[in-house]
């Protein structure tokens, strides 16, 4: 494809939105910048695709992902909740009586 048939397929066809943003708040400036070239990065791929099957495309959402310290904090409150739970006690009937 050449240069201005793919910028026109760009600007006009390419249907990737971006539907959660939560993501590019949890990150630093540096993974901000890294996510949103490769957000760039997708959209310039799909442009080179052929018109025709841009045109039939269904619109596609993208999401930024997490940061890494949150992704951290996140995985370890997981791992806290997700453990082993104490032991339960048991009643019977003749434990009430008594």
């Amino acid at each position: 494809m050449k240069k201005r048939q793919i910028k026109k397929n760009e600007k006009l066809h390419v249907k990737l939105y971006t539907s959660d943003e939560f993501g590019l708040l949890t990150m630093t400036s540096d993974e901000r910048d890294a996510a949103y070239k490769d957000y760039q990065d997708k959209r310039n791929k799909m442009a080179n695709t052929r018109y025709r099957i841009l045109k039939n495309m269904k619109p596609l959402h993208y999401f930024f992902p997490f940061g890494k310290k949150f992704y951290k904090h996140f995985t370890r409150s997981r791992k806290l909740t997700s453990g082993p739970r104490g032991s339960f006690n048991t009643q019977s009937a003749t434990d009430i009586i008594q």
